[in-house]
């Protein structure tokens, strides 16, 4: 049941929560793998070729990682069970040993009963080895995730670079462009405040000088190219 709600979701058990979003409904390329290692009916972790068989326990290695780890848990608490040591000696209780002596009388029964023997035989490399490739597989998703991140960071960046300095560029265009109608508003309301009524030829010479540095030769050419384009059209 608590199974089943990590991969679905749902309720765990009475009293222990619900989980709303379960592992399965993760839709990625290291999620699938997961799920076939841990859950398929093959043993991805053992050499491409490989027999899952085991001569202890046909089905162990072929229902996936997690029905195997479930064996080797039952079949470590079994033979704890069945090969515990002596409650009336004091080595029972002890945490550590200085010396381990082999009880001769003990070793067959460590080939003849199937749970001992399943634990013996591999000393436990397919659950290291499924282990090690969930750990791998999620190690490679995590690279490429970062990797992913960080391009999106660096065209991120570039995009604000870009949008900044178009930004700025526009800001000082339209001020120029301002400044230029400005001048230029200036310098009509100059010329209109001048009294041309009332001027000499001269002063008048004078003041068209100041605004056509050839004078009336620059303005004539002007005005004959303007006929000239006239007549031609």
């Amino acid at each position: 049941m608590a199974l089943d709600a990590m991969r679905l979701g749902g309720l765990i058990s009475p009293g222990d929560g619900v989980v709303e979003f379960g592992a399965d409904r993760i839709s990625s390329p290291a999620m699938a793998q997961y799920r076939d290692i841990m859950f398929g009916e093959l043993c991805p972790w053992r050499p491409e070729g490989t027999s899952c068989d085991m001569a202890s326990f046909k089905m162990a290695a072929s229902e996936g990682l997690y029905k195997y780890l479930l064996h080797v848990l039952r079949a470590s608490v079994v033979v704890r069970s069945e090969f515990a040591p002596d409650p009336r000696q004091d080595y029972a209780t002890r945490a550590s040993f200085e010396q381990v002596v082999l009880d001769p009388q003990q070793v067959a029964a460590l080939h003849e009963d199937i749970d001992a023997a399943f634990l013996l035989e591999g000393q436990g490399s397919d659950g290291v080895a499924g282990l090690e490739l969930v750990q791998t597989t999620f190690e490679a998703e995590q690279a490429d995730l970062l990797d992913q991140m960080r391009q999106e960071i660096k065209i991120l960046i570039s995009v604000f670079v870009v949008a900044l300095v178009g930004g700025l560029y526009f800001a000082l265009f339209r001020n120029a462009i301002r400044e230029a109608k400005r001048q230029v508003s200036k310098t009509r309301a100059f010329v209109a405040m001048i009294p041309v009524h009332v001027m000499t030829r001269q002063e008048t010479e004078c003041l068209m000088h100041h605004f056509l540095p050839n004078g009336l030769e620059e303005e004539a050419i002007a005005a004959a190219a303007a006929a000239a384009a006239a007549a031609a059209a």
